[in-house]
């Protein structure tokens, strides 16, 4: 490769594909896989095999699509679509993943340990796992990393008899797509498949329908570049979160969300109308699934901090706050008592070995390791009403006699109910509780 080589991408143009599976066979003899034994497969695509696998990088789609007055064929194409950013090669603990400067992602097998996180972080749902080998490894499209190294094509597209896979320069390829998409607006669908999609790929597709039609991943974040940095586009909110101090309309009527629950027609833009559509007319009648009570809940859910029901510039307003449990009173008061009784005895990081004679503490719930923060964060595990102190686990277990459940020849709790302790427990937990 030479200093001036630019990163190469391919279009899969699915309006030119006529099935023959050319790529695929191509594919196959370029990789040294072997043959499959396959059974016929009628479920949504007739292609076969069913789906990628170990011995199949590449695979053509068959959709019956109706298009007309009558069901037609409208091919797709699965392979890997070699991510600008690809999560696949984040994922891989052991860097068998990586991204060539002339676009292929490639694969070291000597390095795969078979874990699968590859699996787990594609979008496009592409590596396989050879389950059938005693020593399974990932399989995926390598583009021809060799070939392309050496100047040549990948196989599949040297073999297409159509030219519905074209390759070259990913700038040059992208210019193509654009230019036929403006040139047959009638053939294409106004979207290239890859463009965008997680940052960018290195396969670029182009249908004459929308692509969830035909099996493709949608619904993808897509990226792009302000000021230099790459940014995630976002689409309209469901929930508009972008009122100011100056803003009298409040977040609940500029919100869709709103518009669609309170059956009205709001201040809600354009673009979130179009994002988030109204229920079909079959679905029950979404302004009247509420009482009033709820809507105003639901209300105040999206107005905090807007100008609706509740004002934050308002110090009359009432708005509705959530207090949180003080950590600094926790490791004042609270927890000297915990390590004092819990920790000395049961609740220790020790395991169940070290326990009192005729106890068994397997598996606990609270363990505390000695560290402030953490054992703050589990206490808070053992806390589900702070309105109701003596409730909670933190307060009904150590104060029951036996406690734990299996223990002998307890005479007193371990936290007497309406002890000093307990008290100061309680309390603290109450302070959590907004009337």
């Amino acid at each position: 490769m030479t200093a001036a080589a630019k990163p190469k991408a391919m279009i899969q143009d699915n309006t030119r594909c006529i099935g023959c599976r050319a790529c695929m066979v191509a594919c196959k003899s370029w990789n040294n896989r072997p043959a499959d034994h396959t059974d016929f497969f009628a479920g949504p695509g007739y292609q076969n095999p069913k789906d990628l696998d170990a011995n199949n990088y590449t695979l053509i789609t068959f959709n019956e699509i109706v298009t007309g007055a009558r069901p037609d064929w409208v091919f797709g194409r699965q392979l890997c679509m070699h991510c600008e950013h690809p999560a696949c090669a984040s994922a891989c603990p052991t860097t068998a993943l990586s991204k060539s400067a002339l676009g292929p992602v490639v694969f070291n097998q000597n390095r795969c340990i078979g874990c699968r996180a590859c699996m787990q972080a594609c979008p496009f749902l592409i590596p396989k796992y050879d389950y059938n080998n005693r020593a399974p490894l990932i399989h995926k499209c390598t583009f021809c990393a060799d070939r392309i190294e050496a100047g040549l094509k990948p196989a599949c597209a040297t073999v297409c008899p159509t030219s519905a896979i074209s390759f070259g320069d990913r700038d040059d390829m992208v210019a193509e797509a654009k230019r036929r998409i403006a040139a047959a607006p009638g053939t294409y669908i106004p979207y290239i498949y890859g463009l965008d999609e997680v940052g960018g790929t290195s396969v670029l597709h182009l249908s004459s329908v929308p692509f969830e039609q035909i099996g493709y991943v949608t619904g993808l974040p897509k990226t792009t570049i302000e000021e230099g940095v790459t940014v995630i586009v976002r689409g309209a909110a469901l929930v508009d979160t972008g009122a100011s101090e100056g803003e009298a309309t409040g977040l609940t009527r500029k919100s869709r969300l709103g518009e669609i629950m309170f059956g009205e027609d709001l201040m809600s833009s354009a673009d979130a109308r179009t994002a988030h559509p109204n229920p079909p007319a079959t679905a029950p009648n979404h302004g009247t699934l509420l009482n009033a009570a709820e809507k105003r809940l639901l209300a105040e859910w999206m107005d905090l901090g807007g100008k609706y029901y509740n004002d934050p510039f308002n110090g009359s307003a009432g708005v509705r706050t959530v207090a949180t449990l003080s950590q600094a009173t926790f490791e004042a008061q609270v927890y000297p008592i915990m390590l004092s009784t819990c920790a000395a005895n049961c609740h220790q990081a020790i395991g169940s070995t070290n326990t009192p004679a005729g106890t068994s503490f397997f598996q606990n719930r609270l363990v505390l390791t000695g560290d402030p923060d953490g054992d703050f964060n589990v206490t808070l595990t053992m806390i589900s009403d702070v309105c109701q102190p003596t409730s909670n686990y933190l307060l009904t277990r150590p104060s029951t006699i036996p406690h734990p459940a299996g223990a002998v020849g307890q005479a007193t709790a371990v936290l007497p109910a309406g002890g000093a302790n307990y008290n100061t427990i309680a309390t603290w937990i109450a302070s959590g509780c907004t009337p």
